[in-house]
């Protein structure tokens, strides 16, 4: 999930080849929490299909019509973080936080090692004044990052969150 904050970069031109080219919606379909024997769900064509439609609606600057491809797609598989985490980083760009905050928990909950969800649901929850929740999901985020991003953090990000 890290392409998705990448493509709101100076260079979108850059990051929509990056992002296409890395097939975002490898991640969907993975083992949910409900599935026991830890094979992996296949994508269907159908959920692939709207991932695709709301990318291509993104990369368009069409964020209405992105969000509701996203929304298509989670209908279609509800265990699909990929199309949570593209909705969330569309909502918080509309400055519909509430909304952001619920997809970054769903993402979260369908995999809680998704450092990226962490952080930037540690973003939304900074701008809402919530600073226990931002500390929380910052250092959770900074320990599944693992050491070498501990390194790159830098003296700044501690001296803010004094």
């Amino acid at each position: 999930m890290r392409r998705m904050r990448e493509w709101f970069g100076a260079n979108k031109a850059r990051w929509a080849v990056v992002l296409l080219a890395a097939g975002m919606v490898a991640g969907c379909g993975g083992e949910s929490k409900s599935q026991k024997s830890g094979a992996k769900k296949s994508l269907s064509v159908e959920t692939k299909n709207y991932l695709e439609l709301g990318e291509k609606y993104m990369l368009e600057g069409k964020r209405q019509q992105a969000i509701d491809a996203f929304s298509s797609a989670i209908k279609s598989d509800p265990d699909c973080k990929e199309a949570y985490g593209f909705r969330a980083m569309l909502y918080n760009e509309s400055n519909q936080r509430d909304k952001a905050l619920a997809d970054y928990s769903k993402a979260i909950d369908l995999d809680p090692t998704d450092n990226y969800a962490y952080a930037e649901r540690a973003k939304i929850y900074r701008k809402m004044g919530q600073t226990a929740e931002a500390d929380a999901d910052e250092e959770k985020a900074a320990s599944l990052r693992g050491e070498e991003w501990k390194g790159l953090r830098g003296k700044d990000y501690d001296r803010k969150r004094k």
